[in-house]
């Protein structure tokens, strides 16, 4: 699904924490070694959450599609262009935001988010290089570079895949709408918070720890009262980092859906489009059925459920889109 840019303390993050307990049991010293080692954990966190806000460009480099002859990133094709200014207008979008807003053409399906608008920073969004088809005869001139093994277009499924890859004007609107929303978040603040408090507790709760119970001169004990810790936290931060960003990707459908009814019924269909996608590659792909459930939702680890399922996306959708008509229906009728 989209592909949102969410930001996690990573399993990088966790080998610095890890490296720092070692290096604080043994022997850098019981006070210099905590003040070492959480300065290097806290700045290891700091700079890869503000990476995409502080180098955006540097990071787009990694996921624009580049043209085959000229080597260079695509530019982006006018009609695309002019549906970025369309979704602007409907927002009423602060031009001192929208000139913080760089648009580019991602390599990918979804498109993709970068940076942070609250922080008024420079942000990019990646817009697929699937957008550019407007039609059946574009998509079937450019199917053949899709997918690289041999992918049975042929087969009466693959329409339903095809569906999901050639989307209306509305769907395209929705999905720059939401990618909108997730820039216009505090994403990057909130989880800078989390990964900088889980760090910190950690460190403090087992610093404590090991001075209540006379550990300083026991390496041993003291690296694995800070491992264990340090697990605890990371684990504390899933737990709730995963939570934050199934709401942001609530609050990103939401942010779209509320625009217009057009909008909101565009969103639903993107999803539905989605889901009959998967469930379709499921049968025609080897291997997609561990990938996507039998109901078109992505699968998910047993203690970790990093986004919001497609069909809770489309569902809370379908019921922003129902009140709008509700309200549409009421106002109609007290004209009369």
């Amino acid at each position: 699904m989209c592909n949102t840019d969410v930001i996690i303390l990573s399993r990088r993050h966790y080998g610095v924490v890890a490296l720092a307990d070692v290096t604080m049991s043994s022997g850098l010293g019981y006070g210099l070694g905590w003040q070492i080692a959480g300065t290097v954990a806290i700045a290891a966190a700091t700079g890869y959450s503000l990476l995409p806000v502080t180098l955006p460009k540097f990071t787009k480099r990694f996921y624009a599609k580049y043209s085959k002859e000229t080597n260079e990133p695509l530019p982006i094709d006018d009609g695309d262009l002019q549906l970025v200014a369309s979704v602007l207008n409907k927002l009423n979008f602060p031009e001192h935001k929208s000139a913080k807003l760089d648009f580019y053409v991602t390599d990918t399906f979804y498109p993709r988010h970068q940076g942070c608008l609250p922080l008024d920073c420079f942000s990019l969004i990646g817009i697929p290089f699937t957008f550019k088809w407007k039609s059946a005869d574009d998509f079937e001139a450019a199917k053949g570079d899709l997918i690289k093994r041999n992918f049975p277009w042929e087969e009466p499924l693959a329409s339903k895949v095809a569906a999901a890859l050639l989307l209306t004007d509305s769907e395209k609107e929705f999905l720059i709408a939401q990618q909108l929303g997730y820039l216009d978040s505090q994403q990057v603040i909130v989880n800078l918070f989390f990964q900088v408090f889980f760090i910190v507790s950690s460190f403090i709760a087992a610093h404590l720890y090991n001075y209540r119970k006379g550990s300083k001169g026991n390496q041993t004990a003291m690296g694995v009262t800070y491992l264990t810790s340090s697990l605890v936290a990371y684990l504390c931060y899933v737990v709730i980092s995963d939570s934050y960003n199934c709401y942001l990707d609530q609050y990103a459908d939401k942010y779209a859906a509320t625009i217009s009814p057009e909008l909101s019924q565009a969103g639903c269909e993107y999803y539905n489009k989605i889901l009959e996608s998967n469930k379709a590659l499921r049968v025609l792909v080897p291997g997609f059925d561990k990938k996507f459930t039998a109901y078109g939702n992505e699968t998910t680890g047993m203690l970790r459920t990093k986004t919001l399922p497609l069909i809770s996306r489309r569902d809370f959708i379908q019921k922003i889109h129902d009140k709008q008509l509700e309200n549409l229906n009421k106002s109609k009728e007290s004209q009369v």
